[in-house]
C-alpha cells in the first residue's frame, strides 16, 4: 500500500505542475528532527503487548511544490532514528510516510505559514535475528502497515535566500491499529530547508 501512495504522490505533483503558472510555481526540500508524543502503556497493557511511539529522535525528509496561489501538495518521509525495543526483546522501527495538501500563505517579509492535510501509511518494521529471502533481496524484519491520516502546521523562517528553519507540529491518526497503545501521536520538530 506505501508503494501506491508514493507512486500516486508523484504522479499527482507533474500532473499539477503542468496547469500551473510559471510565476506561481515554486517548492522546496527540507531535513527535521523533533520526537514523537503519544500515550505510554501502563504494566498491564505492556503485558499485552502493546507498542508506543511516545519519545525517540525522530528524522524527516520532505518535499513540497505549490502550483497555485499559496496551495501545493507534498510528500513526507519520517522515521524513528533509532530501533525501539519492546520489553527488552523486540526491536521495532516506526516509518511514517504521508502525501499532503500543502496551503502556505506569506505572513510577513520573511515568514510562510505552512498548514497541512493528508494520508499515509505507518511501517512498522520488527525486526528479527534472522533473514528472510526472495527472489529479489533478503530483509531481516517483517512489517505490519496501518492506513494513517495526519495534518499540521508550521512556519518557514526565511534566512538568506531560500535558506528556510521550520518549526513544526504534526498529528497523525491511525486507523485499525493493533500494534500501538494509541491510534493517535503527535510529531513535534524543526526542519532546515531551502525553497527554489
Amino acid at each position: 500500500m506505501k508503494r501506491w501512495i508514493v507512486v500516486l504522490g508523484f504522479v499527482m505533483l507533474f500532473a499539477l505542475a503542468g496547469w500551473a503558472q510559471p510565476s506561481e510555481q515554486h517548492g522546496d526540500v527540507s531535513f527535521g528532527v523533533g520526537t514523537m508524543l503519544a500515550p505510554t502503556p501502563s504494566s498491564a497493557e505492556a503485558l499485552n503487548g502493546a507498542l508506543t511511539l511516545n519519545g525517540g529522535t525522530f528524522l524527516s525528509v520532505a518535499a513540497n511544490y505549490q502550483f497555485w496561489h499559496h496551495a501545493g501538495v507534498g510528500f513526507d518521509f519520517t522515521w524513528r532514528a533509532s530501533e525501539a525495543v519492546w520489553e527488552g526483546i523486540q526491536p521495532y522501527r516506526p516509518i511514517i510516510y504521508t502525501f499532503n495538501g500543502i496551503y502556505a500563505p506569506r505572513i510577513g517579509k520573511r515568514a510562510q505559514l505552512e498548514l497541512l492535510a493528508g494520508i499515509g501509511v505507518l511501517d512498522t518494521h520488527f525486526y528479527q535475528t534472522y533473514e528472510t529471502c526472495s527472489f529479489v533481496t533478503c530483509t531481516n524484519y517483517t512489517t505490519s502497515n496501518d492506513f494513517t491520516g495526519d495534518f499540521g502546521v508550521g512556519v518557514r523562517l526565511f534566512a538568506r535566500g531560500g535558506v528556510f528553519i521550520r518549526p513544526e507540529v504534526r498529528e497523525y491518526v491511525f486507523s485499525s491499529n493493533a500494534d500501538y497503545l494509541s491510534g493517535h501521536a503527535t510529531r513535534a520538530g524543526v526542519s532546515l530547508g531551502y525553497a527554489f
